[in-house]
This record gives C-alpha cells, sequence and structure tokens, in this order.
C-alpha cells in the first residue's frame, strides 16, 4: 500500500476559461503561467502552441478533449482530470505531481519515460496505455481498466491497484516488488524478470 498519496493542490479561484486555445496562446505570447485554470468541455489542440513544453500547474480540466503530439512535453502540478478523453496524447517524458485522473479515458495514451508521482487514478479506461520507461512512485489506481497496458522497464515504488483491469498488460523489466495488485485481473499479464 502506497503511503498517503497528496492530492492535487487546487487554489479555491480558479480562473473559468473560455476558449483554451486562445486563451493558452495568449498566455504562452506573453510568456505568463499556464496556472489557476478551469477549463472545461474544450478541445486542446496542444500541437497548435508554440512552445515546445507546457506547464500547467494548479488547474482543472473537466469534460476536455486532449490532442497533443510526441514532440512537446508537459508538466502538470496540482492539476485534475475529470471525464476528460487524453486517448492516443502524447505525454512522453511528461512530469505528473499530485495529480488526480477521475473517470477519464485514455486509451492508447503515450506516458513513456514520464514521471508520475503522488497520481490517482480512478474508474478510468487505460486500455493500451503505454508507460514503458516510466518513473512511477506513490500512485494508487483503483476501479479502472489498464487492458494491454505496457509497463515494460519502469520503475515502481508505492505503486497500489485496486479492483483493475490488467489483463495481458505487459510488466517486462519491471520489478513488482511492493506492488499490490490484490483484487485485479491479472489474467495473461507478461512480466519476464
Amino acid at each position: 500500500m502506497p503511503g498517503k498519496i497528496l492530492p492535487p493542490n487546487l487554489s479555491p479561484a480558479l480562473v473559468e476559461v473560455g476558449d483554451a486555445t486562445e486563451h493558452i496562446s495568449s498566455l504562452l505570447a506573453g510568456h505568463d503561467d499556464l496556472d489557476h485554470l478551469h477549463i472545461a468541455g474544450q478541445t486542446l489542440h496542444c500541437e497548435s502552441f508554440p512552445a515546445k513544453r507546457l506547464d500547467f500547474c494548479d488547474c482543472l480540466f473537466e469534460k476536455c478533449t486532449f490532442q497533443c503530439k510526441k514532440d512537446q512535453s508537459f508538466s502538470f502540478v496540482d492539476v485534475i482530470f475529470k471525464n476528460c478523453d487524453l486517448s492516443n496524447a502524447d505525454f512522453h517524458k511528461s512530469t505528473f505531481l499530485r495529480v488526480s485522473f477521475v473517470d477519464c479515458k485514455a486509451m492508447g495514451t503515450g506516458f513513456s519515460e514520464a514521471v508520475l508521482n503522488n497520481v490517482a487514478v480512478s474508474q478510468s479506461v487505460f486500455r493500451y496505455a503505454n508507460f514503458s520507461a516510466s518513473k512511477i512512485s506513490n500512485m494508487k489506481m483503483e476501479d479502472s481498466d489498464l487492458m494491454g497496458c505496457a509497463l515494460e522497464q519502469c520503475k515502481l515504488k508505492d505503486v497500489h491497484m485496486e479492483r483493475c483491469n490488467l489483463e495481458a498488460a505487459e510488466f517486462s523489466f519491471t520489478a513488482l516488488k511492493g506492488v499490490d495488485l490484490t483484487g485485479c485481473n491479472i489474467r495473461g499479464i507478461r512480466a519476464n524478470l
């Protein structure tokens, strides 16, 4: 069981964003921070932003769709994703610190070589997501579907998965010491150590 997972620390005064693409582009043009934002019901075309790295802090994304390409990286600190669709987005070499995914869809999403610390995932679908070569610590996943997920060559510490579907998940060359899979479907799981 992981230690206490630190939840996202959201400000009570988040700025409601009307047109996310325009607002984020304007902040980036002025070299302003992407923080204290509440974005709801929008598609974020991350490839339209000129920055190679986007740093979001103290943000709430609700019912948003993310379209991200591989030559960008992201930092999400104190962020909640609620009812979002991150399917096929690429968060290669990105950072997630004190982040919650609630009722999200991230099918085929790329998290390879990412750093995930103090992350909670609940009631979400992460089928075929790729976490290969990521560093994952103090993470709890519950009531989620990770069928066919790739967790190869990961460094895991204090990871707890409860009532998750891990059918056909790939854990090759990932040490599972300290990983709690109690109550998970592990049929067809692959693990070469």
